[in-house]
């Protein structure tokens, strides 16, 4: 049996429209408003899917959730297998609670490698479901918010809406 997958656009304001898509009734990527030409990626990824279906019931969730700071694990995902390592810092992150931040270091002592800071960011910079498992909420340990890929600006804005304390770089 073929899968089938689904996008649609969501939209935050001020920050412009991402895209999510499903599989069945699960969420599988999340491209954030920043990322270059969303739609010409969506259609190398998954050159199957369609618009519509199941993606826009959660497009209009996260478009809503995003505004209260609510998004990660608003909604069941398909988790990505990706690598041992990769997996587990994606596991952990998707852990840290709402309104926390945790620095990359702390995150790589969690998922078991103290040393692999760098390693956890280059993790968060493939995480497949940005604001589902909430990379935003890793911060530097020199302060400030650090990279997002969809921008620092959108990273500052969510971790805001969660009430979260970032220390100035």
């Amino acid at each position: 049996m073929m899968d089938s997958f689904s996008w649609a656009v969501y939209d935050l304001p001020t920050f412009g429209q991402g895209i999510v898509v499903c599989r069945e009734t699960r969420v599988c990527r999340v491209v954030l408003p920043h990322e270059d030409s969303p739609l010409d990626r969506i259609a190398e990824l998954y050159p199957n899917a369609v618009e519509g279906g199941y993606s826009r019931e959660v497009a209009r969730l996260i478009a809503s959730k995003a505004q209260t700071g609510e998004t990660a694990g608003c909604h069941p995902f398909v988790a990505p297998a990706t690598g041992q390592f990769l997996d587990k810092v994606l596991k952990e992150c998707s852990r840290i609670p709402r309104g926390e931040v945790f620095t990359y270091a702390d995150l790589a002592k969690i998922a078991g490698n103290p040393r692999a800071a760098r390693a956890v960011g280059q993790a968060m910079a493939r995480n497949p479901l940005p604001l589902l498992i909430p990379c935003h909420r890793v911060v530097p340990s020199v302060g400030g918010v650090g990279s997002f890929g969809g921008g620092a600006r959108l990273k500052a804005w969510l971790l805001e809406r969660e009430g979260a304390t970032v220390t100035a770089a």
